[in-house]
């Protein structure tokens, strides 16, 4: 399927013999959307990217939010796995282009090994609002 929708963008959608969506190619606002989904038409791998935010390598859990994000935010490369939004382990590039480590609970960092400022959480509510608008 095929389609367009004024003031969203083309979307290319590929369905399975059920007319289960596998797979939206989409393009939402001029930010490119890759997402793989599951047999319950939930994402389960993404590829985002948001103006002048960065792209993301999205895996997601069962219950359709991300557990695992890889990418570039502010064009600094980071890695960031988690159970809940902010609590997980963070690799980033600070400001200062100085590698860093931290274990974040609830957006608060309990622990650090970075060089220099220690990373802090990422805000990746664009990227999702992207997840959003492509899954609506």
């Amino acid at each position: 399927m095929i389609s367009y929708l004024h003031g969203r963008g083309p979307m290319l959608g590929m369905f399975d013999e059920q007319r289960v969506g596998k797979l939206l190619v989409a393009l939402m606002k001029d930010n490119p959307a890759i997402i793989l989904l599951d047999k319950a038409k939930k994402p389960a791998i993404s590829m985002l990217a948001g103006k002048d935010r960065g792209s993301l390598f999205g895996i997601w859990d069962s219950q359709g939010k991300p557990q695992a994000l890889m990418g570039l935010i502010n064009d600094m490369p980071m890695l960031y796995l988690y159970q809940k939004y902010q609590t997980g382990m963070l690799f980033r590039t600070t400001s200062e282009g100085k590698p860093g480590l931290a274990l974040l609970d609830n957006g608060a960092i309990v622990w650090s090994a970075a060089g220099g400022a220690a990373p802090t959480a990422p805000d990746a509510s664009g990227l999702e609002d992207i997840m959003r608008e492509v899954m609506r």
